[in-house]
């Protein structure tokens, strides 16, 4: 026995490894099954869970938010972008379905809370007054009323403000001036310089900002009065000088302009512009009388502005062509040959062929031949404004006409020449009057440029009146009906107007009939 003790565990030994042992296998046993039975149970629980989730998310975003949509809690853009959230997994999709469906509700129930409470809640605001001013009306106040000081700042105050805050409020709504009549009251002298560059400081502008600005304030002439400036010669010392353009400066002027940011150099400027030059024809008239020179005769057409291209033309023309009589008489002395004489009636005015004919004349007057020219070649160099009435009548006395027979034929020449010109003139003012494109009193002042005895201008006004209204066109019965029918005409214009095309008014009612029986039947 001593032996079998020693070397084994002894009876509670082998009885603890026996019991232990039992547990042991029990244990595992037990723990195998579960874990097994735990997943297996787990897998169910989660299939049922996601087929009664699925139900859920059929129910909600289906039913749910058509049933927000129908009661107008949501708008149908909101509905599609809610059903998006149908795709979420757990556990988020729960969160959404109870965030979506408790802020709907949630909101729904405030707003009507809200409206049901609203005549208790006026109730209660009239009975406690709640609601405090606002401060900036409070300041705004201040300044229609300034006698309401302090009983503004003591509502201030039960705003929360305290002293420091009040004053710097009251200091805020203070205006400052704009840029503009800072501009003005520092030219003015109103403002120093100093002064002017505190103002600018309270619109936030810097010293170096200040100072680059005041530099635009002066005025500056703009391109067309420069181009003004520079056309008048108010650059060029020597001209002004010259011609004294900056005598009788109104040196008195010259404060009000700096006072509009005008300086006194360019206000000098603005007046040497100012004169008036003389016009191209007196320039003209002065250098005949030995006034003036060429050179002052091109500073004048400088001034006028007269483009350099000209300038040397217009002075060529100064000066008076021959007459007609001392052309004649200076090819007769040999003056002037052929081609002088043609040239010196061109300068008179003549085109070529004219002058060509007048040359031709005066070849023939001044030839010593001793042939004379005919009374027909006079009256008709005459009647053609190739001769003069002296110079005509002088000619026809020569070949032996008395003066008063002289007289009589240009006269009577003149007289044909004019009667033809006058009814080219009365022929043209008829046409114009018939087409309305001048008026009856139009029409009878141009017959009176005319020399028209009176008598005569009524009588050919009173034929081309009737002769306007022999022409004048109206409309036809067709048309009448179409006017009437879309109703552009009334129905007494229709009467009228059928009237002028001469039906009686028995046809023109039975027109009429006929008319509002269509219309009943449209």
């Amino acid at each position: 026995m001593a032996n079998n003790n020693s070397n084994g565990k002894g009876f509670m030994g082998h009885l603890w490894d026996t019991v232990s042992g039992f547990f042991t296998i029990g244990f595992e046993n037990v723990w195998t099954n579960f874990l097994e039975t735990t997943w297996e149970g787990y897998n169910t629980l989660q299939k049922r869970f996601n087929e009664w989730m699925q139900k859920i998310d059929e129910t909600f975003w289906g039913d749910f938010t058509n049933f927000a949509h129908e009661h107008d809690w949501i708008d149908d853009e909101t509905r599609k972008d809610l059903n998006t959230l149908s795709d979420l997994t757990l556990p988020f999709n729960l969160i959404a379905y109870a965030v979506a469906a408790g802020g709907m509700f949630t909101t729904w129930l405030k707003q009507l809370m809200f409206a049901s409470g609203a005549d208790q809640r006026r109730r209660l605001f009239s009975k406690y007054e709640p609601v405090d001013i606002d401060a900036s009306a409070l300041l705004s106040a201040s300044l229609l009323a300034p006698e309401k000081y302090e009983e503004i700042k003591v509502i201030l105050k039960s705003l929360g403000h305290g002293d420091d805050q009040i004053d710097l409020l009251f200091a805020a709504i203070k205006k400052a001036y704009d840029e503009d009549t800072i501009r003005v009251l520092y030219l003015r002298g109103v403002l120093t310089n100093a002064q002017m560059i505190a103002r600018m400081k309270e619109l936030g502008y810097t010293v170096e900002k200040i100072n680059e600005i005041k530099e635009a304030w002066p005025i500056i002439p703009g391109p067309s009065d420069l181009f003004h400036l520079v056309a008048k010669e108010a650059f060029e010392p020597d001209i002004i000088k010259h011609y004294g353009y900056d005598e009788e400066f109104p040196v008195d002027q010259i404060k009000w302009l700096k006072m509009q940011g005008v300086s006194e150099d360019w206000a000098r400027k603005y007046w040497y512009a100012h004169w008036q030059t003389p016009s191209i024809q007196a320039g003209y008239e002065m250098l005949h009388r030995g006034i003036i020179d060429r050179n002052e005769l091109n500073d004048l057409f400088r001034t006028i502005e007269i483009p350099p291209f000209w300038r040397d033309k217009l002075t060529q023309i100064a000066f008076m062509p021959f007459t007609r009589v001392d052309t004649r008489r200076m090819h007769k002395a040999g003056v002037l040959s052929t081609e002088e004489l043609i040239n010196a009636y061109m300068d008179v005015g003549y085109d070529l062929e004219r002058a060509t004919k007048m040359t031709e004349f005066t070849i023939q007057y001044n030839a010593d031949s001793g042939k004379k020219l005919t009374k027909a070649q006079i009256i008709n160099g005459f009647d053609e404004y190739l001769l003069t009435y002296d110079e005509a009548k002088t000619m026809l006395t020569m070949i032996k006409y008395t003066e008063d027979q002289a007289d009589f034929m240009l006269m009577f020449t003149e007289y044909e020449r004019t009667k033809k010109y006058n009814a080219t003139v009365e022929k043209t003012i008829k046409k114009r009057f018939l087409l309305s494109l001048i008026t009856e009193a139009q029409t009878r002042d141009k017959l009176n440029e005319l020399n028209m005895a009176g008598e005569k201008v009524k009588i050919l006004l009173d034929q081309w009146t009737l002769d306007k209204y022999d022409n004048l066109k109206i409309p036809s019965k067709a048309d009448l009906n179409t006017f009437f029918d879309n109703k552009i005409i009334d129905n007494d214009t229709y009467r009228q107007e059928m009237f002028r095309l001469g039906y009686s008014q028995k046809h023109i009612d039975w027109y009429v009939k006929a008319k509002g029986m269509k219309r009943q039947k449209e």
